[in-house]
């Protein structure tokens, strides 16, 4: 007859996880506004500091002059990167330090090489995000006018823009018709006007821009000295021939619907967007903004001190989901400057992003573009324009990340508790769900972990093209290696025998954002493409906090992770978490410590859980599991696991956990 022995006390898997109950403190950020015009840094400078970004090839189309009463040239330029040009990446310069310039640039629509196949397209019945950077400079608060990312349908294809337009008088040799690109506070995308008295109502104002279209802008110069302000709740203007009223409206409250430089959103060919004011001898239009981000850095520097190329580039991401019941609409959010320029991500709390309750989207009305039948797809692209009254000339520079229509790829970075059997959750969105348990977040010393990092291409015209990454790794873990060196793996689920192993030897160091030194993987993961949609990463590692004799919680910091192709570049940040050096003890009760059982019977094991400085239990119930292995490691199916109630503040928990016999 067979017979095991089991050492009860020795038995080490046999484990319990405890909810701990752990209390945050919310900060406040404060940021202030400062002038850095005697600190800005030289365009090739800025040039010389643009962020990783895509190729732009022939992604794009624009025309070179806007016909009218008189031709404007488009100002956008594509540099390209090395050459006699500074930039490290393609950078595309909407407009060069030039008064009233004016430009716009679109995705092609029909690849070149094939005109039967769509290429650089929005698609409204998909998720789409588009991501980049901008420069507007080279000074603070005054450098015009800003850049609009731009969804249209306007019958004028890449011709469209926003124009000042006037009807020719009954004399028209003296008084002609006025029609031309329109510069300044049109942003290239409004409706404008070349004189306060030329345009009569909101329905013609509205008509002189981009028509069928959505505007996100991001806006450097304030347009307001046509407002005088209020006096007795009444709007006044300066009764100038300047329409300079833009950002001046008052909402229902009398407060000003933007504040400084902004990002808003709003559909330039609705008459409803725009306001008309009357002074004593001239009238103006105001602009209505949608989910506004007021005093943004938009046109200046993220320094204090000494203000450098890299803190001239700012950060922005849109996103658009349809509305999954109503094809008449879509949903978007949108964030800015939520990074650093070496793409590291900035704390979550500190993102300027509208909305600002993910659980409240934003919806537009898809009716705007009046689609025709059967249409989903529109053109997307930019506009920018100076020259609004008191700005100066200025660059408006993109750098691309992501476009939706070529690669199409969502990244995600995730962590495991393998010890414990649970997903962490991230506690850098920790106030994002204030009802979570702070276990949601917590992993005890000595866990094991694996560190997750996916890319899935859901779809394109091109593809990434060969992707390198850059993983800069948590610390407070040990990263150590198995039995055969390896650290992780890299796993193709298109071809499921594929894996590579991420060996000790690879890991090196580099600083992070904060100047610590991390450990860090370089590693190459091949082109996402149709035939190869999906890549994963695992990286193994035991939570390892600081020894001390006391209760502590140690926060692990997120870390930066950076994918850089050809037509697809993005930074994900590794989970944050927080470390408990709290660990659970168990022990056995004497007579069920050393027990000799029959493998056709089953047993108990009895005993009592504690915690290591005495903590008190949360009431929640614990999770227990147990195996039983043979004498030459290999399992014997002889397998359960358990639920164990323990009572509220209790410092101990009794447990009696009944093995069943051998299948």
């Amino acid at each position: 007859m067979n017979y095991h022995k089991l050492w009860h006390n020795l038995l080490p898997t046999i484990m319990f996880f405890l909810t701990l109950t752990i209390f945050s403190m919310c900060t406040t950020n404060v940021q202030a506004v400062v002038d850095f015009s005697n600190v800005a840094p030289s365009n090739d400078n800025v040039l010389k500091a643009a962020p990783n970004g895509i190729k732009i090839g022939n992604l794009f189309e624009y025309p070179t002059v806007y016909s009218g009463s008189k031709n404007i040239n488009n100002s956008v330029q594509i540099l390209k990167a090395g050459g006699s040009n500074p930039n490290p990446v393609d950078v595309i310069q909407m407009t060069g330090n030039e008064d009233n310039a004016v430009g716009s640039i679109w995705g092609r629509m029909t690849n070149p090489d094939d005109s039967t196949e769509s290429y650089n397209y929005f698609d409204l019945t998909k998720e789409q995000t588009i991501t980049g950077w901008i420069y507007v400079g080279p000074t603070f608060n005054v450098s015009g006018d800003g850049i609009a990312l731009v969804l249209q349908n306007d019958d004028r294809g890449i011709n469209a823009i926003g124009r000042y337009y006037k009807k020719a008088g009954l004399l028209s040799f003296i008084d002609p018709e006025k029609n031309y690109a329109a510069s300044g506070e049109s942003l290239g995308v409004y409706g404008g006007t070349s004189s306060p008295a030329t345009v009569s109502n909101s329905t013609e104002f509205a008509g002189n821009a981009i028509q069928n279209s959505f505007a996100l802008e991001f806006d450097s110069f304030n347009n307001s000295s046509s407002s005088a302000g209020l006096k007795d709740g009444v709007e006044q203007f300066n009764d100038k021939k300047t329409d300079d009223l833009f950002d001046a409206l008052y909402d229902s409250h009398l407060t000003r619907e933007t504040k400084g430089q902004h990002v808003a959103w709003a559909y330039p060919g609705d008459p409803d967007t725009y306001v008309r004011k009357m002074a004593l001898t001239y009238y103006f239009f105001g602009m209505h903004h949608n989910n506004v981000i007021f005093n943004a850095t938009i046109g200046g520097y993220d320094s204090l001190t000494g203000a450098t190329g890299k803190d001239a580039w700012h950060h922005f991401t849109f996103t658009y989901k349809p509305d999954k019941d109503d094809s008449n609409y879509g949903y978007i959010n949108y964030v800015y400057n939520d990074r650093e320029t070496d793409g590291t991500v900035k704390p979550y709390h500190t993102w300027d992003k509208r909305p600002r309750d993910i659980d409240d989207p934003i919806k537009i009305d898809l009716r705007k573009f009046n689609l025709k039948d059967g249409q989903t797809k529109i053109r997307w692209g930019f506009t920018s324009s100076t020259g609004s009254p008191n700005s100066l000339p200025g660059y408006n520079d993109i750098v691309l990340e992501k476009i939706p229509a070529i690669a199409d790829v969502a990244d995600t970075s995730g962590l495991y508790d393998v010890t414990q059997k649970r997903a962490i959750k991230d506690l850098d969105r920790r106030d994002t769900n204030p009802t979570d348990s702070d276990s949601d977040y917590t992993v005890d010393d000595g866990d094991k972990l694996a560190f997750n990092y996916n890319l899935k291409y859901n779809s394109g015209a091109i593809g990434t093209g060969d992707i390198t990454a850059e993983l800069q790794l948590p610390q407070h873990v040990l990263y150590q290696n198995d039995s055969n060196n390896r650290i992780g793996e890299i796993t193709y689920p298109d071809d499921p025998n594929s894996v590579t192993y991420i060996s000790a030897s690879q890991l090196t160091t580099s600083k992070n954002a904060d100047g610590d030194e991390v450990q860090t993987l370089n590693l190459d993961l091949g082109a996402l493409s149709k035939k190869s949609t999906e890549v994963n990463i695992k990286i193994y590692g035991t939570a390892n906090a600081p020894i001390s004799n006391t209760l502590t919680s140690t926060t692990v910091n997120p870390e930066h992770t950076s994918y850089k192709s050809d037509y697809y570049n993005a930074d994900v940040m590794s989970y944050g978490f927080k470390i408990t050096n709290q660990k659970l003890q168990i022990a056995a009760s004497k007579d069920s410590e050393t027990q000799k059982v029959k493998s056709s019977d089953g047993f108990k094991l009895e005993g009592t859980a504690s915690y290591l400085f005495s903590s008190k239990f949360s009431g929640d119930d614990l999770s227990a599991y147990g195996e039983i292995f043979d004498a030459n490691g290999k399992t014997t199916n002889i397998k359960s696991t358990w639920t164990v109630p323990v009572a509220k503040d209790a410092t101990t928990g009794d447990y009696s956990l009944d093995v069943p016999k051998a299948p």
